[in-house]
C-alpha cells in the first residue's frame, strides 16, 4: 500500500517528435537516410583521390617519363560532385514530403483539440498562442526538419575522414563544449521568443478583432504601444539568439584554420618534412581535415535546426495534452415527455479562474500598487497638514486616521476613501465560485420556457451548459433530441447570407423562404444589392446587429433541430420586427418543438409555459407568470417602462387602429413612402446590377507579385540595419572578415612553394598562416556582436511600420482583407523575417566571397583557370534567376495558402464560433474544411521546396565541368603545391556553388516574406487628416504628406487644416450637412442626403427598422467614411489586392459634419475621435486588468473609477473579484457576461467625459431595470453633453428632448416625442403602435 504522505510521481509527457517519426516517417525515413549517406561518400571519397591524383603530379615533376595520367581516381574525381548532389537531391525529396506531413498532421491536430476545448475557459490556451502554433511552430518544424535530419549524416562525416587523418597524425581539435554552451543558450532564448510571439499575437490579434472600438477611440497610438512594449521583449531574445548564432557561425568557420595550423605545425616538426615534400605529405591530408571540419561550419545551421524543431514540438505537444471540454454522452429522461432536464446540477468555467501572469507582469502590477498607495497617502498627508493648521486636537485625530491608513493599506485596486475593496474572502489562488448553483428544471417536449434575470445572474450560463461549454461539477443533464443554438452575441461566418442560413444543410428552396420570412428578412433582402447572394465580411462586418441576430436565428430554424436554446434573439431587434420573430417564428413554426429562450424582453412572459428566475447563479422562482406571482415573486422592476407606456397608449392605440394595417407596411418595408417615377426605375436598373455583382465579393483577393523581389527592398533591409552614418563600418567590417579569409586560404598555396615570398622561411609561412585565421576569428567575432544589433535594430523598424501602418488603415480595408491574412503577416511572415532572413542574407555573402575567392586563388598562379572559373559564374547565376522566378512566385503562392488556413481557424474560435460549431454537430465538416486549405498549402508547401532542389541538381552539373576543367589544366600547368590548391579549392567551389544557389533561392524566399511586410508598410490604404496646406497619411513619425491634388483645390492659399481650442467641442453641436455615402465603390448609398442639427446638452433618440441606417451614421461622424474627395483613402481591387484609383465616374460621397461650428474633416483625425464617446453595439474588452479597460488613457484615479462602477451597477460585482480593479481579464471578456460587458463599456465612456456621447444599442444586453438605472445616470451626469441613444428599445428613448426616425438611410422625420405621438400618421408612432399591440 502507498503511504498517503509520499506524492505520486507525475506521468512522463509522451514524446510526440518519435511518434511522429514512427508514423510518418517509415520506409521514407530509412531510404532518406541511406541516400544522404550515399550522399556523404561521394564527398568524403574526394580527398583520397586527390592524394592519388597528387602522388602522380609529384612522380610527374620526379620522372616526367614514368608518370601517367591516373584515369581511374580522376575521372571518379570528377564525377563526385554530380552523384554526391543526386542522392542529396533524392533524399531531400523524401524528406520534404515527411516534413509536409508533419506540419499537415500537427496543424489538424491542433485544430482538432480546439474543437474540444473552451478556450474562453482555457486561460494558458489564448487565441495568440494557438494562432502562433499553427502558423509559426508547424510551420518551423516543417522547414528546420530537413537541416535536423543532416545532423544524422555528421558521424559518417566527421568519423570517416578522422580515421584517414589520424593514420597519419594524431591531432584532432574538439570545439564540442563550445557547441553544447551555445545551443543550450540558443534554445533558451528561442523559447523565450516564442513566449513573446504568443503574446504580441495575441494582443496584435485583439487589436484587429476589436478596430473599430480602436479608431472609434482615437487610442490608436496607446495600442500600438501596448504592442510594441511586448516587441520590445522579443527583440531582446532575437539579439540573444542572434548573437549566439553568428558567434556559432565564426567558430565553427575558423575551426578548420585552427585545426590546419596546428596540425601542420606538429606533422611538419615530428616528421621533419621538407617545403618540396608539403604538397603531397601535408596538402592532401588539409582535404581529409577539411571534409572533417566542413561539417562544422554548417553545424551552427545544423543547431538552431534542431533547438527550433524540439522546442516548437515540446509547444505543440504541451497545448495538446490540456484538458479538453468533457463530453458526457447524451442520455433521455425516464419521462418520455421531457425533452431537457436538469438535476442538482453545479456548473463552472473552467480553471483556471484567474488569466495566468508572469513575473514581469507581477512585478508591474505590484509596483503600480505601490506606486498608487503612496500616491493616496501623500494625498491625504496633505489634507492633514492642512487640518493641523485648525486644530491640534483635530490634527491628533487625523494623525490617528492616518495610522489606521498605514496599518490597514488598500489593497491595489481599494482607495483610502470609502468605496468598495476587493473582497477579502476571496484571494487569487481560492478554488472558483460555481456560475450556476443547485440548477434543477424539466423543458417537457413542445414547451416555452423562458430564463429571465439581471446582469450577471447566469442566464446565458445555463445555455451554454446545456450545450457543454460549461463543465458539470455535479448533478446530471438528460436530454433527448437535437440542439439548434442561438449565442447572445451573432456569431456569422464569412460567407453569404445565404450561406450562413443553411450552414451544412441541404438548400430547399421552399423551406428556405418560408424561413426568410418568418424571420423578417424579406426586407433585408430587398435592400441588399446582392440579396441573400451577397457576401457577408468576417463577424458579419457589413450587417446591422440586428440583421446578424435574424440570420442567426433563420440558420437555427432551417435546422429543423428539437430542442431550441435562443440567447437574447430579440434585443437586437427594433419593436415591431420582434413581434414578427416572436409570433411567426418562436410562437409560430417552431410551435411544438423544445424552446428555451433567454431574454430580457418580459412583455411576452405571459405566453411562456414556463419562467425560470435565475439571481446569482441560483434559481429562485420557475413556473408560469401567474405561479411565480402568488409565489411573490414581482415583475414590476423588470417591466415597470413597459407597464406606465402601455397604460398611457391605450387611448391612443384605440383611435389609430384603422390606419395601423397601412403603417405596418411601411414599417416593414423599412420606408417612408415617396414616388418614384418610371424614368428614375430605368435609370437605375444598370447601377443595380452592377451593385449586385459587387455586394457578391467583400473579400479582397490577396497581393501575387509576379516580379522578382525589387533591389528596393534589398536596400530598404540594409538600411534598416544602422544609422546611415554606421552602415560604411559595418559593411567594411564584413567584407574585411571575407577579404582576410579568402587570403589565408591563397596563403596556405605559398607554405608548400619555396618560389613566392622567398624571404620568409618555411616555418614562419606557418606560422603567419596561424596569425592570419586569429585575425579572421576576432573579425567574425566583432562581425557577430556588430549583427545582433543590426537585426535588433531592423527587426523592430520592420515591426513597428508594420503595426503603425495596419492599424492606421481605413475601416474599409479590415471590412474587406481576412483576418487571417492580416494576421498572416504578423505571424509566419515576420518570424520568417526575425529568425532567418539575416541569416540567409550573410550566408549568401559568406558563399559568394568564397566562391569568388577560390576562383582568385586558383587564377593568381593560372590565369587560363579564368576561362573557366568565369562561365562557370555566369552559369551559376543563370541557374540562379531561372530558377529564381520561379521560387518566388512559388514561394508567394505557399505564402498566399497560408492566409485562408488561418482566416479559417480565427473565424472558427472568434465569438461564439465554436459553441455553434459544437451545438450543431458539426465539428466534422468544418474540420475537412479546414483540411482541405491544410491540404492546399501543403501540396504548395511541397512544390516550393522540391524546387530548390532542381537547381541544386543543376548546379552541381556545372560544378563537375569546373571540377573536370581544373584536373585536366592543372595536369600539364601546374606544380604539385599549386595543383593541390587548386583542386582542393575546386572541389570547395563546387561545394560552394551548389550552396549558394540554394542560400539565393532561400534568400529570395525570404525576402519574399519581408516584402509582403514592406508591402503592407508601405501601400496600404491610409487614413488622412490635413496638416498645414497639405495632406497627410496615418498618424505615426511615418505618416507621409503630399500636396492637395490641384484638380480638388478650392483656394490655394487655403490652410486646410483646424487647430481647435483645447476645449473643443465646448457645446457639443452637431450638425449633418446633405450627407451622402457608400461603404465602397460599387455600392449603393447607405446614407441619402441626410440633413439635421442636434443641439448641445441635447438627448436624441435614434430609431427605426433594423438596416435603416442608424449605426451608418456614426460611420460618417467619427469619419470611418471620409466625405472629403481630397481625405478618401485609396481602394484595394477586389480580384488584384492591390491599391486603385476611385472610379472617376461615380458620384462621390458628399456633404460635411459640423461640430461646434467647425467642418470635423479639416480636425486631426485622432483628435476628433477622441473627443466623442461611444458605446458600440458590440461591446469590446481587452486583455489586461479591469482598471485598464475602464481608462485605457490612464487618466484617472481609483476614486473616479469606483464611483463610476457605482453608477454602472457594477461596483458590487467588481468589490467580489480577489484583485477588484487589478482582476484580469480574459480574452474578449469572456469572463464577464454581455450585459456586464455593455456596462464596462458604458463606465469607459463616462470615464473619458466627452461633450458628445454616442450609445449604439448600448442596453441591449442589459435587464429592464438595469436599462432604467443607466438611462437615469445618463440623465444625471450627462446634464450638458450632448447624448445620441441609438435603441430598439422605445422606453431606452421616450425621455430624450428629440427622437430622429431613420429610414432607407434617409431621415424620416424628427421630433420631440409627445409631438411625433400626436401625430397618428408618424412613422414614430407606428413603432410604438407595433410594440403595444404585444
Amino acid at each position: 500500500m502507498i503511504s498517503q504522505n509520499k506524492k505520486i510521481p507525475k506521468p512522463q509527457k509522451p514524446s510526440m517528435f518519435l511518434t511522429l517519426l514512427y508514423n510518418i516517417g517509415g520506409i521514407k525515413l530509412l531510404l532518406a537516410f541511406i541516400f544522404l549517406v550515399l550522399s556523404v561518400g561521394f564527398q568524403i571519397c574526394q580527398p583520397l583521390l586527390m592524394k592519388e591524383v597528387l602522388k602522380h603530379v609529384t612522380l610527374k615533376v620526379m620522372s616526367p617519363d614514368e608518370a601517367n595520367f591516373p584515369y581511374s581516381h580522376a575521372i571518379i574525381l570528377m564525377i563526385s560532385p554530380f552523384f554526391s548532389s543526386l542522392f542529396d537531391t533524392l533524399q531531400s525529396r523524401l524528406i520534404y514530403h515527411i516534413s509536409s506531413s508533419l506540419r499537415s498532421g500537427l496543424a489538424g491536430m491542433i485544430y482538432h483539440k480546439v474543437l474540444k476545448m473552451n478556450l474562453s475557459s482555457q486561460s494558458n490556451a489564448n487565441t495568440g498562442r494557438v494562432i502562433s502554433l499553427l502558423s509559426a511552430d508547424t510551420n518551423q518544424m516543417a522547414m528546420m526538419f530537413p537541416m535536423f535530419f543532416q545532423m544524422f549524416a555528421l558521424p559518417v562525416q566527421i568519423i570517416i575522414p578522422m580515421i584517414f587523418v589520424i593514420i597519419d597524425w594524431a591531432v584532432v581539435l574538439i570545439t564540442f563544449p563550445i557547441q553544447g554552451m551555445l545551443s543550450t543558450n540558443m534554445q533558451k532564448a528561442m523559447r523565450a521568443y516564442l513566449q513573446f510571439n504568443d503574446d504580441r499575437n495575441k494582443i496584435t490579434n485583439e487589436v484587429l478583432q476589436g478596430i473599430r472600438v480602436v479608431k472609434y477611440s482615437g487610442l490608436e497610438a496607446v495600442f500600438i504601444d501596448r504592442v510594441e512594449e511586448v516587441r520590445e521583449s522579443q527583440l531582446g531574445a532575437v539579439f540573444k539568439f542572434t548573437l549566439l548564432h553568428q558567434s556559432l557561425i565564426s567558430i565553427m568557420r575558423c575551426a578548420p584554420i585552427f585545426v590546419n595550423a596546428s596540425s601542420m605545425s606538429v606533422f611538419v616538426s615530428s616528421r621533419h618534412i621538407t617545403q618540396v615534400e608539403f604538397p603531397v605529405k601535408v596538402q592532401s591530408n588539409i582535404g581529409f581535415l577539411l571534409m572533417m571540419t566542413q561539417p562544422f561550419s554548417f553545424l551552427a545551421m545544423y543547431i538552431m535546426s534542431a533547438v527550433m524543431v524540439m522546442v516548437s514540438q515540446t509547444r505543440v505537444r504541451d497545448f495538446l495534452i490540456l484538458p479538453e471540454l468533457k463530453i458526457v454522452e447524451q442520455r433521455p429522461s425516464d419521462d418520455e415527455s421531457i425533452a431537457v432536464e436538469v438535476k442538482d446540477g453545479q456548473f463552472i468555467w473552467g480553471d483556471p479562474p484567474e488569466i495566468p501572469m508572469t513575473k514581469q507582469d507581477m512585478m508591474k502590477l505590484e509596483s503600480e500598487a505601490k506606486k498608487r498607495k503612496k500616491d493616496n497617502l501623500d494625498q491625504n498627508d496633505k489634507s492633514i497638514n492642512q487640518e493641523m493648521k485648525v486644530s491640534d486636537e483635530y490634527g491628533q485625530q487625523q494623525q490617528q486616521q492616518k495610522q489606521q491608513l498605514i496599518e490597514y493599506s488598500p489593497s491595489p485596486s481599494s482607495s483610502p476613501y470609502p468605496t468598495p475593496t476587493p473582497s477579502s474572502s476571496a484571494k487569487p489562488g481560492d478554488p472558483k465560485r460555481p456560475t450556476l448553483i443547485d440548477i434543477n428544471f424539466k423543458l417537457p417536449k413542445g414547451s416555452l420556457t423562458m430564463v429571465i434575470g439581471t446582469v450577471g445572474s447566469g442566464k446565458s450560463s445555463i445555455g451554454s451548459a446545456l450545450i457543454g461549454d460549461i463543465e458539470k461539477q455535479s448533478g446530471e443533464i438528460f436530454m433527448s433530441g437535437t440542439i439548434a443554438y442561438c449565442p447572445q452575441t451573432a456569431w456569422i461566418n464569412n460567407n453569404t447570407v445565404r450561406g450562413n442560413i443553411t450552414f451544412g444543410c441541404k438548400y430547399k428552396k421552399k423551406k428556405y423562404n418560408e424561413v426568410v420570412r418568418i424571420c423578417a428578412l424579406e426586407p433585408d433582402f430587398k435592400t441588399l444589392a446582392a440579396g441573400d447572394e451577397t457576401a457577408i465580411g468576417e463577424k458579419g462586418i457589413n450587417l446591422s446587429g440586428g440583421q446578424k441576430a435574424r440570420i442567426q436565428l433563420a440558420r437555427a430554424v432551417y435546422s429543423d433541430r428539437d430542442i431550441y436554446i435562443l440567447d437574447d434573439p430579440l434585443s437586437a431587434v427594433d419593436a415591431h420586427v420582434g413581434r414578427i420573430i416572436y409570433e411567426e417564428c418562436i410562437e409560430g413554426r417552431l410551435k411544438g418543438k423544445t424552446r428555451l429562450l433567454i431574454t430580457n424582453q418580459l412583455q411576452y412572459i405571459d405566453k411562456a409555459d414556463n419562467i425560470i428566475v435565475l439571481e446569482k447563479g441560483r434559481i429562485i422562482g420557475q413556473g408560469t407568470s401567474a405561479q411565480l406571482k402568488e409565489k411573490g415573486i414581482d415583475f414590476q422592476k423588470f417591466i415597470v417602462k413597459e407597464s406606465k407606456r402601455n397604460k398611457k397608449d391605450k387611448k391612443e392605440k384605440e383611435k389609430e387602429k384603422e390606419k395601423e394595417q397601412e403603417k405596418e407596411k411601411e414599417i416593414v418595408n423599412g420606408e417612408v413612402k415617396h414616388k418614384t417615377t418610371k424614368k428614375d426605375v430605368k435609370d437605375q436598373q444598370p447601377t443595380k446590377e452592377n451593385e449586385a455583382e459587387t455586394a457578391k465579393q467583400i473579400m479582397t483577393n490577396e497581393e501575387q507579385e509576379t516580379n522578382g523581389v525589387p533591389w528596393s527592398s534589398y536596400l530598404s533591409y540594409f538600411l534598416s540595419m544602422a544609422p546611415i552614418p554606421l552602415l560604411i563600418p559595418f559593411t567594411l567590417i564584413i567584407l574585411t572578415g571575407e577579404a582576410l579569409n579568402i587570403f589565408q586560404q591563397w596563403w596556405l598555396g605559398c607554405v608548400g612553394s619555396d618560389d613566392q615570398i622567398s624571404t620568409v622561411s618555411f616555418g614562419w609561412k606557418i606560422g603567419i598562416y596561424a596569425f592570419l585565421g586569429l585575425g579572421v576569428l576576432i573579425f567574425f567575432l566583432t562581425r557577430a556582436c556588430v549583427s545582433a544589433f543590426a537585426v535588433r535594430r531592423s527587426n523592430r523598424l520592420i515591426h513597428r511600420k508594420l503595426i503603425t501602418h495596419v492599424v492606421h488603415s481605413p475601416s474599409s480595408f479590415f471590412d474587406t482583407t481576412p483576418l487571417g491574412r492580416i494576421l498572416n503577416r504578423f505571424t509566419g511572415d515576420v518570424s520568417q523575417t526575425d529568425q532567418a532572413l539575416y541569416m540567409n542574407l550573410m550566408q549568401v555573402l559568406n558563399c559568394l566571397a568564397s566562391l569568388i575567392g577560390q576562383i582568385i586563388i586558383i587564377a593568381i598562379d593560372t590565369p587560363f583557370f579564368l576561362y573557366i572559373g568565369l562561365p562557370t559564374l555566369l552559369i551559376f547565376y543563370f541557374v540562379m534567376k531561372i530558377y529564381s522566378r520561379a521560387s518566388r512566385n512559388l514561394q508567394r503562392i505557399e505564402a498566399i495558402s497560408r492566409s485562408p488556413v488561418l482566416s479559417h481557424f480565427s473565424e472558427t474560435v472568434t465569438g461564439a464560433g465554436l459553441s455553434t460549431i459544437r451545438a450543431y454537430n458539426l465539428e466534422k465538416e468544418w474540420e475537412q474544411k479546414f483540411e482541405k486549405l491544410n491540404d492546399d498549402w501543403s501540396v504548395r508547401f511541397i512544390i516550393f521546396y522540391e524546387g530548390k532542389k532542381w537547381a541544386t541538381l543543376y548546379s552541381s552539373f556545372v560544378s563537375t565541368i569546373f571540377m573536370i576543367g581544373v584536373i585536366l589544366i592543372g595536369w600539364w600547368r601546374m606544380e604539385p603545391s599549386k595543383y593541390a590548391v587548386a583542386i582542393t579549392a575546386a572541389t570547395q567551389f563546387g561545394v560552394i556553388g551548389i550552396m549558394i544557389v540554394q542560400q539565393f533561392v532561400e534568400l529570395e524566399s525570404k525576402m519574399t516574406s519581408f516584402d509582403r511586410i514592406r508591402f503592407y508598410s508601405t501601400k496600404l490604404p491610409q487614413e488622412k487628416s490635413y496638416s498645414g496646406y497639405k495632406v497627410k497619411y496615418g498618424a505615426s513619425k511615418y505618416a507621409a504628406e503630399e500636396d492637395i491634388p490641384h484638380s480638388l483645390k478650392n483656394n490655394s492659399n487655403e490652410q486646410k487644416e483646424i487647430i481647435p481650442i483645447e476645449s473643443w467641442p465646448q457645446y457639443g453641436n452637431v450638425q449633418f450637412e446633405n450627407i451622402s455615402f457608400r461603404y465602397r465603390s460599387g455600392l449603393p448609398y447607405v446614407l441619402n442626403n441626410v440633413d439635421f442639427q442636434f443641439k448641445g446638452g441635447e438627448k436624441i433618440g435614434v430609431c427605426g427598422r433594423t438596416g435603416a441606417g442608424k449605426t451608418s451614421l456614426l460611420f460618417a461622424l467619427f469619419r470611418l467614411i471620409e466625405l472629403d474627395p481630397v481625405l478618401q483613402p485609396t481602394m484595394i481591387d477586389v480580384n488584384t489586392g492591390f491599391p486603385i484609383k476611385p472610379d472617376p465616374n461615380e458620384e462621390p460621397n458628399k456633404g460635411r459634419v459640423l461640430v461646434d461650428s467647425i467642418d470635423i474633416s479639416k480636425v486631426d483625425l485622432s483628435r476628433v475621435r477622441r473627443s466623442i464617446a461611444i458605446i458600440p453595439q458590440d461591446p469590446t474588452l481587452f486583455t489586461g486588468t479591469l482598471r485598464y479597460n475602464l481608462d485605457i488613457a490612464q487618466r484617472c484615479n481609483d476614486d473616479r473609477i469606483w464611483e463610476v462602477l457605482r453608477m454602472v451597477e457594477m461596483s458590487d460585482v467588481v468589490a467580489d473579484l480577489p484583485l477588484g480593479l487589478d482582476a484580469q481579464v480574459a480574452e474578449g471578456g469572456s469572463n464577464f457576461s454581455a450585459g456586464q460587458r455593455q456596462l464596462i463599456c458604458f463606465g469607459r465612456v463616462i470615464l473619458n467625459n466627452c461633450k458628445i456621447v454616442v450609445m449604439d444599442e448600448a442596453t441591449a444586453s442589459v435587464d429592464v431595470e438595469t436599462d432604467a438605472k443607466i438611462q437615469r445616470t445618463i440623465r444625471e451626469q450627462f446634464v450638458s453633453q450632448t447624448v445620441i441613444v441609438i435603441a430598439h428599445r422605445l422606453n431606452t428613448i421616450m425621455n430624450s428632448d428629440r427622437i430622429m426616425v431613420m429610414s432607407d438611410g434617409k431621415v424620416a422625420e424628427i421630433g420631440t416625442p409627445i409631438n411625433l405621438k400626436q401625430n397618428p400618421d408618424s412613422a414614430f408612432n407606428g413603432l410604438i403602435q407595433s410594440l403595444t399591440n404585444q
